[in-house]
């Protein structure tokens, strides 16, 4: 008999929100209005603070995140990204990365992986080989807008 069961995946999607730093070196880029019109225009966003806002929007913003001034998603579109690795690994995953000061956060959301495929949400692709990719003007981190 085969053993189809994975103990590495979820059936759940889980996205993360952490704190941000707008004014930092991995900051995140808000290309969509996100509901911020109650801040008080602050250069730093707690995570439960925009946790509050995707559930009061019942919308997570779509938004390019750079690390070390290099922006992390490729192409002309912001992205929602998500894990599905076991809720107990992310806490466990969360809490080590927080304790050596990466950036991470401990609030979450968990969709349904099977709601969520079905609405239109895929794996990504880990890599650019460069053959036939036609990367935006921002690449290297500036901005696409």
């Amino acid at each position: 008999m085969k053993n189809n069961i994975r103990f590495d995946l979820s059936d759940y999607l889980i996205h993360f929100f952490r704190d941000v730093d707008l004014q930092g070196k991995n900051y995140i880029h808000f290309p969509e209005h996100c509901g911020f019109n109650n801040l008080a225009h602050s250069d730093y966003l707690d995570a439960r603070f925009l946790l509050r806002c995707a559930i009061r929007h019942c919308k997570i913003s779509a938004s390019w995140s750079f690390r070390g001034a290099v922006r992390t998603i490729y192409g002309e579109s912001p992205a929602v990204c998500f894990t599905d690795m076991p809720v107990s690994a992310f806490v466990k995953t969360s809490v080590d990365r927080l304790n050596m000061g990466e950036n991470i956060g401990l609030y979450a959301l968990l969709l349904p992986k099977a709601d969520m495929f079905n609405v239109g949400a895929r794996p990504v692709i880990y890599g650019l080989d460069g053959f036939g990719s036609n990367l935006p003007s921002g690449y290297g981190g500036g901005n696409v807008l």
